[in-house]
């Protein structure tokens, strides 16, 4: 192995300035270290040394959007009675500063080693041309939910499946426990707690989100001259129109900006008032926010001829017909709208644009509530995959897991679909495609983790450990194709990972990375021979919030000796104040010697709900496993080796501690419900409408919509 050391670069900031007086503000507190000194908490390993048929317009009243309006129209009639809505423009402004940012340590891997460099014959201008980035988030996929390692689920993913032979898999990727914390990592490339984004998630209405002060993943994609774009899931942030994808960094956005909702009519799934619920479903570019549930887009919006001085009457009554089947997105099912953006996306381009892609395609699948997928695109075979799922599970279970399998076959069907139109288009002479879970799976929900311990929420295995990996033709070399990376792996990476493979500087960061470059490791099998993992250690999180925090209260100030979360050190696991959770088999049932019912489970006398609701009786504890001796986390050595379980919690407190930001996290403020009602139902940045920029009195916790 090689011997490591850790390295500081000064470079010249680019970041977003905080919020003005126009939006909330939440300082950040930093706590002490546990000591004195106390190193970052990311040791960085190194620094790259080298370098379907057919096309399908979109059809979905989109194509061609390139600018949107920008200015709050508050109109309180019906939804189907009158024009598109938009949500004001707010410029970004960018400061100079000089941040900290640390760089990974070389690794020289020899030419010849890495043989072509390139898989197959490389064209010429991929020499020169940065690679077009493919980001496919799936939303709750546990370990058990890919067809390539399922006990069940055998053929629903053949087209993941044939990726993920052809590519690398990761077989020690970690991400977050749940969905804010997850993408925010991605986003950042920094562990949660420093920006306040370890506790929970953003619930619809709640005025928190990714502070504006972070510099995230597309920001840095565009100053490397990328084209950038984002469809599907956000849910880091979108109280202010400042918060939404299109105003930090990507060039455009479709999707849904909040937790959950209804495939087909893109309603939230949590959020209602007086008994109706709130559609969540918008087009955004650098000017604003567009609501395409219901509208066509003017052609004026289209071609950017209509600026922020044309009057509001001629905005909103210019249309078009410009869809052969009508237009818009309700009643649309939310898999095949983003599949379809994204095949819009690329017709537009070439694999060799000036400009190389970035493109974030975070699916609705297959979070719940399951909204079944249009039927004629499963072939025969496939309805009997099907029925044998549902009838090869236990009494009562069969429905949710096959309803489960028919939603992620159809992702897997247009993903299958995406590829083949890039397969044959020669996008992946020049691309590269990453598929990871955002958490792991959630067995209520349909979801599967087996055979590891734990769900969705916890700081288990099962909650952490999820599928990932990386197809690339072009940039990972033939004797990779197919092989295992089983290097320790964390969501952080990825941004650092695709800047090494892409040769981009990551300057200008709100501060240090807890990220590393992976790419060396993931694309040389010598590399992965030699140095073995590109981190030795990692944090899951440390969380001093949920063990006190009621939902319905004030967030206050952190109690740090009750914080929850894990540590990761060589082969050793600490977890502090985690619930108790079990094993559950793919058909969701409790692996336990006498029948357990309504998804509970017996655990140190206490019984857990699943999912995240912990323990009824806060019955929590600390524990210490080897995961490779034990990898289901069946014993606990938190007694056997008392100095291994102090040190790794000394070292737990001391990475939280090295930068520390208290929760940002906010109740619902359901004022938000009231703006929401007044624009149709439709769910838009709100905070600047009822906050203290627009006179507002702020909270309003005791007037609840019901």
């Amino acid at each position: 192995m090689g011997d490591w050391s850790d390295v500081n670069r000064q470079g010249s900031g680019r970041a977003l300035l905080a919020e003005t007086s126009n939006s909330k503000r939440r300082s950040r507190q930093p706590g002490a270290s546990a000591q004195s000194g106390a190193s970052p908490s990311f040791r960085s390993k190194w620094r790259v040394s080298a370098g379907v048929a057919g096309v399908l317009m979109f059809s979905m009243a989109l194509a061609g959007l390139v600018a949107i309006f920008s200015t709050i129209q508050r109109e309180r009639t019906p939804r189907d009675a009158s024009p598109s809505q938009q949500v004001q423009d707010v410029s970004l402004t960018r400061s100079d500063e000089t941040r900290d940012v640390r760089a990974p340590v070389d690794i020289q891997v020899d030419e010849e080693e890495k043989g072509e460099g390139k898989g197959g014959k490389p064209n010429p201008q991929a020499e020169t041309a940065k690679p077009n980035v493919f980001f496919i988030m799936v939303d709750d996929m546990g370990w058990n939910d890919i067809g390539y390692q399922s006990v069940d689920l055998q053929g629903v993913t053949p087209h993941l499946d044939r990726l993920a032979a052809g590519g690398v898999k990761m077989t020690n990727y970690y991400t977050m426990s749940i969905c804010t914390p997850a993408r925010a990592s991605l986003m950042t490339g920094r562990y949660v707690m420093r920006y306040g984004l370890q506790y929970s998630v953003i619930q619809p209405g709640a005025p928190w989100g990714l502070p504006l002060t972070e510099k995230i993943f597309p920001e840095y994609m565009k100053d490397a001259g990328y084209e950038t774009h984002m469809i599907g899931k956000w849910h880091i942030g979108s109280y202010t129109s400042r918060h939404i994808p299109s105003q930090r960094g990507f060039d455009t956005y479709l999707g849904y900006l909040n937790d959950e909702e209804m495939y087909w009519t893109h309603q939230s799934w949590t959020a209602k008032y007086n008994g109706r619920k709130f559609f969540d479903f918008g087009f955004g570019n650098a000017t604003g926010y567009y609501d395409v549930i219901d509208r066509e887009v003017p052609d004026q919006l289209r071609d950017g001829t209509i600026s922020d001085g044309d009057d509001d009457e001629t905005m909103l009554s210019a249309t078009s017909s410009y869809s052969s089947s009508g237009g818009f997105f309700k009643g649309r099912y939310s898999t095949q709208v983003f599949h379809n953006r994204a095949l819009e996306i690329i017709h537009e381009k070439t694999p060799y644009d000036d400009e190389p892609l970035y493109m974030y395609l975070a699916h609705q699948a297959v979070h719940d509530p399951l909204g079944l997928p249009p039927a004629e695109h499963f072939t025969p075979d496939q309805l009997d995959l099907l029925e044998r799922i549902e009838t090869g599970s236990e009494e009562g279970t069969e429905a949710l897991r096959a309803r489960f399998a028919k939603v992620l076959m159809y992702l897997d069907y247009t993903i299958g679909e995406l590829v083949e139109y890039l397969e044959t288009n020669g996008w992946m002479e020049n691309s590269i495609i990453i598929v990871a879970s955002d958490n792991g799976g959630c067995p209520s929900c349909g979801g599967s983790n087996y055979p590891l311990r734990g769900i969705k929420h916890s700081y288990w295995e099962g909650g952490t450990k999820v599928p990932s990996f990386v197809y690339s033709k072009s940039h990972i070399p033939e004797e990779r194709w197919g092989t295992e990376y089983d290097g320790l792996m964390h969501v952080t990476d990825w941004l650092p990972t695709i800047a090494g493979a892409a040769e981009i500087d990551l300057d200008g960061g709100a501060g240090p990375f807890d990220g590393v470059d992976q790419w060396p490791l993931i694309t040389s099998v010598a590399a992965e021979a030699e140095f073995g993992s590109a981190r030795d250690e990692m944090m899951y999180n440390f969380d001093p919030y949920i063990l006190w925090v009621d939902s319905s209260d004030e967030i206050g100030d952190p109690e740090f000796n009750l914080a929850q979360g894990a540590f990761r050190s060589g082969k050793y696991k600490y977890l502090a104040n985690e619930w108790c959770t079990g094993w559950y088999t793919f058909d969701k049932h409790i692996l336990a010697e006498e029948p357990l019912t309504n998804l509970t489970i017996a655990c140190d006398g206490s019984p857990c709900s699943d999912c995240g609701q912990g323990c009824t009786s806060y019955n929590y504890t600390d524990y210490l496993f080897d995961l490779e001796a034990d990898p289901r986390e069946e014993t606990n050595l938190i007694y056997d080796l008392p100095d291994v379980a102090h040190n790794m919690r000394e070292r737990w407190v001391e990475v939280a501690f090295s930068e520390w930001g208290n929760s940002s996290y906010e109740n619902i403020d359901h004022q938000s419900y009231y703006v929401w009602a007044s624009f149709n139902w439709w769910m838009v940045p709100w905070w600047n409408l009822v906050g203290p920029a627009a006179g507002g009195g702020g909270m309003r916790r005791n007037s609840i919509p019901q």
